[in-house]
């Protein structure tokens, strides 16, 4: 016991090259609330490797969740969501008008589907000519109470078959899920 030695326990973990998607896990999570699906800490111990091969060293908890949201949370690359709106529709079906901004330009799109999520991607298809299916989803809330920042993971297939995951974080979580695709 470490107290016999006036000590206190601390779990250690080290994230390096040569971490893997469980110890990356742990620490998202244990550290920063964040539940990540078994298959998007596989792809992000991939991203993590990659950083600490180049550097040669480890990364603190703090720069993990900064690459985290660089990598998932924070706009980058063609799409970027800047509004969204849902209504019903006849026999519970459900119409998202969104307003994207693709390659810098801003666009505006609509689809319609079961769910926000189903309308969002049939906007995607239609109006920016985007084929990806959604493959697998998970939310969970960031803290606690009802005004708890909720946090979406959805894992996306393309044309092709290839898959790749996105994450979002927002007080609504269907903007969270809606920004995760």
């Amino acid at each position: 016991d470490p107290a016999d030695g006036g000590r206190a326990y601390e779990t250690v973990i080290r994230i390096n090259s040569q971490s893997g998607k469980s110890g990356v896990a742990y620490v998202l999570e244990a550290d920063h609330g964040l539940r990540v699906p078994r298959g998007l800490a596989v792809e992000f111990s991939r991203v993590v490797q990659e950083v600490t091969d180049a550097s040669e060293e480890e990364v603190a908890s703090k720069a993990l969740a900064d690459l985290f949201e660089r990598a998932y949370l924070l706009p980058a690359g063609r799409f970027e969501l800047v509004d969204h709106a849902e209504s019903p529709l006849a026999g519970g079906r459900i119409e998202v008008r969104a307003k994207l901004r693709v390659d810098g330009r801003v666009r505006r799109l609509r689809g319609e589907g079961a769910g926000p999520i189903d309308a969002f991607v049939a906007a995607l298809r239609q109006g920016a000519k985007v084929d990806v299916h959604v493959v697998d989803y998970a939310e969970h809330a960031l803290g606690h109470g009802e005004d708890a920042v909720a946090v979406a993971y959805v894992e996306l297939r393309d044309a092709q078959g290839r898959t790749t995951w996105g994450a979002g974080r927002h007080a609504s979580i269907v903007r969270a899920s809606l920004e995760a695709v």
